[in-house]
């Protein structure tokens, strides 16, 4: 929008420049992000993740390997991808590291604690594929381990919480997922991953009563997140309480960028506008109908117009009797008497 100053006789009169713009209004949506998952469970006390993070594994595909004592848990570590830490404690933390789901452990590491195991500062193994065949990790022969399997194809993910496994219809109510979203739950004890077996995620979301309510399960709705935007089905709406409403929302895109997403904020696209951008200063109001005076061959003449939002510090309008590039007069420049009546704000 420009502002310029004309010379109207009787003095320095303001004069804007009317510009087409295109506005998006959004609600902020607060809520928890569910799969179709279930926890992955291991008691072993040396046990190798060997799925990698996003991976799709077939039914009856090995998601772990578990071993039976260190020196075998070493072995499998000592084929491992990775750079070596930097010192033998780094051994130890791997060992815990791979205790509680981490994926892929350093050959270095696995060499130094094999060599602790063994009592010698590097056991007789080499990093660089030296030792026995046994010692060759999983795919070799002596100490494979024994595999823990998922029953059914999905997507490996390391992430686990304690609401793995919660279902939609647990947050259908604003009171309830309220309650869930200040709850810090503890890990499962002994998971190590999850298996996300459904195509879908979904987002139960608080939002306010305004905006949720114009909504209908079954419809369409563009949700906005740090990771990306998505075209959403709306699957229920809760009746309002305390001015919310619970909102499920179903997407079959983006699983993957989503994976790991537990509490999420969002911005939930209520309606786009197209129109020309008036400032409110040139907008006055008689008989319930709005109007400006346009600048036409250098002479004021008014204009109906139909404002279609407040935007920024004026409103959007309808194209017609104005168009991209017009010039409109401030509404002081020619007093409320010369503009036929009093000015108001329009109602919209």
């Amino acid at each position: 929008m420009g502002a310029g100053l004309l010379d109207a006789g009787g003095g320095d009169v303001r004069s804007f420049t009317v510009r087409e713009e295109s506005v998006s209004f959004t609600a902020p949506a607060e809520g928890l992000v569910l799969r179709e998952e279930r926890a992955l469970y291991s008691d072993s006390a040396y046990l190798l993740v060997t799925a990698a993070e996003g991976e799709r594994l077939p039914g009856g595909a090995a998601a772990a390997l578990e071993f039976t004592d260190g020196e075998a848990y070493a072995r499998a570590l000592l084929s491992a991808p990775g750079e070596a830490p930097d010192d033998a404690g780094e051994a130890v933390l791997e060992l815990a590291r791979a205790r509680y789901g981490a994926a892929g452990s350093p050959a270095g590491a696995a060499e130094r604690l094999l060599g602790l195991l063994q009592g010698g500062p590097g056991g007789g193994f080499a990093a660089e594929g030296g030792g026995p065949p046994e010692a060759r990790g999983p795919s070799g022969g002596g100490t494979e381990g024994t595999a823990v399997t998922v029953d059914e194809p999905g997507l490996f993910t390391s992430h686990t919480d304690g609401f793995t496994g919660l279902g939609a219809e647990d947050c259908a109510q604003p009171g309830r997922l309220a309650e869930l979203l200040t709850y810090r739950p503890r890990r499962p004890e002994g998971a190590f991953g999850a298996l996300v077996t459904g195509v879908r995620w979904y987002f139960a979301a608080l939002l306010d009563e305004e905006p949720a309510t114009r909504l209908s399960p079954g419809e369409r709705a563009e949700l906005s997140f740090a990771q990306g935007r998505f075209e959403a089905r709306v699957e229920s709406v809760s009746r309002p309480e305390g001015g919310s409403c619970a909102v499920v929302f179903s997407c079959a895109e983006g699983l993957a960028d989503m994976l790991t997403v537990r509490e999420a904020s969002a911005e939930m696209l209520v309606r786009r506008a197209e129109g020309l951008y008036v400032p409110a200063e040139a907008v006055y109001e008689r008989g319930g109908r709005y109007f400006v005076q346009a600048l036409v061959l250098g002479e004021a003449v008014e204009r109906e117009i139909e404002p279609l939002c407040e935007y920024k510090e004026g409103y959007l309008v309808e194209p017609g009797a104005l168009h991209d590039g017009s010039e409109v007069l401030a509404v002081q420049a020619y007093g409320e008497e010369d503009a036929g009546g009093p000015r108001g704000r329009p109602n919209i």
